[in-house]
């Protein structure tokens, strides 16, 4: 044994003393030791604070005084003065911009599709509209009617002036119906909608799936649980209508409210095929595709034949906030009927109705087509949906087409309000979702399944002059929730 006053041997190593302790530890411990009984290790001391409730230092550089500060990622550069007296003006020039970025990049059939998604807040809605009022013609492509030789001359060359012209706007599916269950709520089709639902039934085995989707291997109504644009508004205190022309003039085909049609053998859809006193079609009514519009009050109450818009527009508070307007399958131009049957002359009739009412001067119309013919492009990184793996392609004569199957074609589309410049063009792609979003905006609403998409533009400074915000005419009512 050694001597027990022998001095302690240092480690080789480090030149420290070896403790007598009977449990000693390692000396590799010693040097990040505390006197404190619950020490935390050296490496996060840097960052302590003396303050019990301290935030580590790499959020320091974005409190705010504030007691609800919002982090400065999530500010609107929209609504931020030191970028410019006008916000507007600045963000005309990013609007520039992107048109540039989107139309550069185009591939796979999709126009305007950036290589890579970078998150840009939605540019600041105008406050000052709080009507919004959608119309759908059919089956019209861009250069039909928007050409050297536009097919329909009052939209061309009367009514273009005075708004602004959306000329990059497409469509996001064939046949029909997919375009206008994407304005109302966002979905992509199945495979009967894509068919445009020739038997009325409800979804069997609906699934929910990735971003506000539904599978389903048939039926076209989705469930109740899927959302739209009209229970979104309903739930703020915020009012809606369908306008549907014809419904109800042959009472054995659809009902003269909500319009749910008729079923023949095989629950087949009876407004399919029109008559000479009735053109409606339930296919061109997206109210009644949601169980959760359909199956409610509501759908009686708000959905009604196109005249119920002559006694409304009297005065601003019986205009809804939002009405979907479909005219008959003669005046939206699928159908070749004689004259005076044309989207033509319903436009000239109609267009002056809405601009005369109270409300148009806080009111947005857009005219738009369903779908392109002949063309099956796409824009803004559409997705295709869990259903089909191309919306635009129901047939191979679409998926041969222009675009391969991607989407509904370029439309084009145009824009009428007292706060837009008229004349004026905008390039930035579009497409129905871009519209649902843009229209969300508007009510300060949550977006709905794929207008919530990264990336996706709404409607912005190309679209919307500065007085849009500066107006001293009645906002829109603040949503409740």
């Amino acid at each position: 044994m050694l001597p027990a006053n022998l001095p302690a041997r240092r480690d080789r190593r480090s030149g420290a003393q070896q403790s007598q302790s009977p449990v000693a530890k390692p000396w590799w411990t010693k040097r990040h030791q505390s006197q404190s009984p619950v020490a935390k290790p050296w490496w996060t001391k840097r960052h302590q604070s003396k303050s019990p409730v301290a935030k580590p230092w790499w959020t320091k550089r974005h409190q705010s005084k504030s007691p609800v500060a919002k982090p400065w990622w999530t500010r609107s550069p929209w609504s931020r003065a030191r970028w410019t007296k006008s916000p507007w003006s600045k963000a005309a020039a990013i609007a520039a911009v992107l048109s540039t970025v989107f139309l550069g990049a185009c591939s796979s059939g999709q126009a305007g599709s950036p290589g890579a998604t970078t998150h840009i807040p939605d540019p600041t809605p105008p406050s000052a509209v709080s009507h919004v009022f959608v119309i759908m013609l059919e089956n019209v492509s861009y250069d039909s009617a928007y050409g050297p030789k536009p097919i329909y001359p009052y939209l061309a060359n009367t009514l273009r002036p005075e708004g602004v012209l959306l000329n990059q706007f497409y469509g996001v599916a064939h046949w029909s119906l997919g375009n206008y269950l994407a304005i109302l709520g966002g979905t992509s089709p199945t495979k009967d909608i894509q068919g445009d639902c020739t038997k009325y039934t409800d979804m069997t085995e609906a699934q929910p799936a990735a971003d506000g989707q539904v599978t389903s291997k048939h039926g076209c109504v989705f469930p109740k649980s899927v959302p739209t644009l009209a229970n979104q508004l309903t739930d703020n205190n915020l009012t809606w209508k369908g306008y549907m022309q014809d419904m109800g003039a042959a009472p054995y085909r659809e009902q003269a409210s909500c319009g749910i049609p008729s079923l023949g053998p095989d629950k087949s859809d009876l407004t399919q095929n029109s008559v000479p006193w009735d053109n409606y079609a339930a296919r061109h009514n997206p109210f009644i595709y949601f169980s959760a519009v359909r199956d409610t009050p509501a759908c009686a109450a708000n959905v009604k034949p196109l005249d119920q818009l002559t006694t409304d527009l009297k005065t601003a508070a019986t205009t809804p906030n939002f009405a979907f307007i479909s005219p008959s399958l003669c005046d939206d131009g699928h159908n070749e009927c004689p004259a005076p049957r044309t989207p033509d002359s319903w436009l000239s009739t109609w267009i002056p109705l809405i601009q005369a009412s109270p409300a148009y001067k806080n009111s947005m119309i857009i005219i738009l087509a369903d779908e392109a013919k002949n063309d099956s492009r796409a824009c803004c990184q559409e997705p295709s949906g869990p259903n089909v793996p191309h919306p635009g392609g129901p047939n191979s004569a679409l998926l041969q087409a222009q675009g391969n199957g991607a989407g509904g074609g370029r439309i084009g589309a145009l824009v009428l309000s007292p706060f837009v410049k008229a004349g004026s063009t905008s390039t930035i792609p579009y497409n129905d979702y871009s519209l649902l979003r843009s229209i969300e905006n508007l009510f300060s609403l949550p977006h709905l399944g794929y207008a919530a998409q990264p990336g996706l533009v709404p409607f912005g400074p190309d679209v919307w002059t500065s007085k849009a915000q500066t107006s001293s005419a009645s906002a829109v009512p603040t949503p409740t929730n």
